[in-house]
């Protein structure tokens, strides 16, 4: 039925709740492992995989990073133009030197936790039909219909009253589906095929190109009484944001992160 590339986008290859920094089908560079280059419509899965064998990528390996402290140096390779640093955020609420300093007990500990697959239980999926009045419609699995809405159409370079996105029943989402998933793929098929189409996420695919939530790294000095008062907190919380800003592995969990230990 049809291969679509960036190539084939109408509008806007870009979208992000936070910063337009994704690509729907990624152009001349790609910024991690699951994203996704290519789109194929077929009739069936057979049909797909099929067609998956005859696209041949060229690749040339480029400089890579894969920790935040190495990706903060000078000379790191760049993900983007503007650089490495999504944002910085300071929080203070009194003077922490001086309250530790007065502690009876001062403890400094690194804590690391590990970027999380929300693995709610159902894949993500979706369907999409073009209406008698040429509407698109697309069901989706979302927490975030509205920006989906937005999203699509400057994808697709439609008005927004030509598109419809239906909540299907969320099932789990703990913040995965906030961003798009399927809903841009979905759209584009429908452009250009004008026919019923669904895609369903393998739990790989899911694992690889969806959302997850943020690996911390976080430097914490503790100062409490004898009797376990606690007295004074200073943190430093570096995110692993990985190679896009969406929402949670965006500025979300940071600035709740910050927010949280300054309470």
């Amino acid at each position: 039925m049809g291969i679509f590339t960036a190539k084939d986008i109408p509008g806007k290859n870009l979208f992000g709740l936070i910063n337009k920094d994704q690509p729907l089908l990624a152009h001349e560079n790609v910024r991690f492992v699951g994203e996704a280059i290519a789109l194929v419509a077929a009739v069936d899965k057979e049909a797909a995989y099929k067609a998956l064998e005859s696209i041949e990528i060229a690749y040339e390996d480029l400089p890579a990073v894969f920790d935040p402290e190495e990706s903060l140096k000078a000379g790191a390779p760049l993900l983007h133009p503007k650089g490495n640093l999504l944002f910085k955020r300071t929080l203070r609420k009194g003077n922490a030197a001086e309250a530790l300093f007065g502690c009876d007990v001062v403890i400094r500990k690194t804590y690391h936790t590990p970027c999380l697959e929300h693995s709610y239980l159902e894949p993500d999926a979706g369907a999409g039909f073009p209406d008698q009045d040429g509407t698109l419609v697309i069901y989706a699995s979302t927490q975030n219909p509205h920006y989906d809405l937005k999203e699509v159409s400057e994808i697709l370079g439609l008005q927004e009253e030509r598109i419809r996105i239906i909540q299907a029943a969320t099932g789990g989402g703990f913040g995965s589906k906030l961003d798009l998933t399927v809903q841009g793929y979905i759209g584009l098929a429908l452009y250009h095929l004008r026919r019923p189409v669904r895609l369903v996420f393998t739990r790989e695919e899911a694992f690889l190109a969806t959302p997850k939530r943020h690996a911390l790294k976080m430097e914490m000095e503790t100062g409490a009484t004898k009797d376990g008062k606690i007295q004074a907190l200073r943190a430093r919380i570096l995110c692993d944001t990985g190679g896009l800003c969406v929402l949670w592995r965006g500025r979300g969990n940071p600035s709740r992160g910050s927010r949280h230990r300054a309470l």
